[in-house]
This record gives structure tokens, sequence and C-alpha cells, in this order.
């Protein structure tokens, strides 16, 4: 997979840079997937 450098530069200063990288796309996947609510986070 290719990242834009300043992405990945702003994911690296932290450790565990793809656990956290990948946690991100997982929950963008679910929140993708057919029949999930899309809930509103205004109140």
């Amino acid at each position: 997979m290719r990242l834009d450098h300043e992405v990945l530069e702003w994911f690296r200063q932290e450790r565990g840079y793809q656990t956290r990288i990948n946690a991100i796309l997982l929950a963008y996947m679910k929140a993708h997937e057919p029949g999930h609510k899309k809930t509103s986070s205004v109140r």
C-alpha cells in the first residue's frame, strides 16, 4: 500500500503506527458495510 509521505510521517510520530493505521481502515470498512446504520454525533 502506498501512502503520501506526509501521512506516513504523521502516523510515525508515535509507536504502533501500523496498528493504528490498520484500526482506522478497519473502522472505515465496517462503517461502510452494506446495512450499517449511520448514527449522528450531533445532539
